[in-house]
């Protein structure tokens, strides 16, 4: 599901219909598993008395232990998609790991130094050399995989200087990394955005029904709190240049005019 568009395609929505909506439906609460996930005041008696008329006519299942699907990462791949707008959206990155590799830490504190308006990435690119509306990185992870990358809108005729920009800053991080300072403003920038993730029932209910969803135990989001907070800057510095060290891939959607 994660590789799938969530609207959809023009294919599926012009063949969907009330019927087969339907009946999707029924065959995932046949074959499926159902996590109800409560975050609140209520007693727990309370809340299994209401919810009991809502699964009275199903039938119990045994848990079912998630397989992961083995995928086959791209690297190293340059692809062009005409889109007729003076903007271009471009994305330059790698793939990632599953959901509990420890190659994420690495790329989630390379995330928090990047992000925001003061960054080396968006003072350097958009501020400074003007290439691009907006710069940012993203990373996206799975049961089975995921990706990091630096996405940027940029006009068309600045593509290629900009990809260069991007490149020049992410060599300069691979082969010096960052000072020792940076990396412990990382750790608590990090634990003041964990803390700020947890203020509503409803942030509970996310992080505990997501891990749970994933095969992981309740106290997951806890743990890789805690690997953070353990992570040393030698580990850092080494993963960095391993992991920047990739084949990188290119995706640009934009105008014909661009040097493939």
């Amino acid at each position: 599901p994660y590789a799938l568009p969530i609207i959809g395609t023009q294919e599926s929505i012009k063949s969907a219909n009330a019927k087969k909506v339907s009946e999707l439906h029924q065959k995932n609460l046949r074959t499926k598993e159902i996590l109800v996930t409560y975050c609140g005041d209520e007693e727990l008696e309370n809340v299994i008395e209401a919810l009991n008329p809502l699964f009275n006519n199903l039938k119990s299942k045994k848990p079912k232990a998630l397989k992961p699907k083995k995928i086959s990462p791209i690297k190293g791949k340059k692809k062009y998609v005409h889109f007729d707008r003076e903007q271009t959206q471009i994305f330059y990155g790698i793939p990632g790991k599953n959901l509990a590799h420890k190659d994420n830490i690495p790329l989630k504190m390379l995330s928090s130094h990047l992000s925001g308006q003061s960054s080396e990435l968006f003072v350097n690119v958009r501020d400074r050399l003007g290439l691009c509306y907006t710069a940012q990185p993203v990373h996206f992870t799975a049961h089975e995989g995921g990706y990091w990358g630096i996405y940027m809108a940029s006009g068309h005729d600045k593509v290629d200087a900009a990809i260069k920009a991007i490149k020049a800053i992410i060599e300069k991080i691979r082969n010096n990394g960052i000072n020792k300072e940076e990396f412990e403003r990382i750790k608590n920038m990090i634990e003041g955005q964990n803390l700020l993730n947890v203020q509503t029932n409803e942030d509970y209910a996310n992080i505990y029904s997501v891990t749970t969803h994933q095969g992981k135990k309740l106290d997951y989001y806890h743990l890789k709190n805690e690997t953070i907070k353990n992570y040393t800057y030698k580990e850092f510095t080494a993963s960095m240049k391993k992991i920047l060290s990739q084949k990188w891939s290119t995706v640009i959607v934009g105008r014909s005019d661009i040097n493939e």
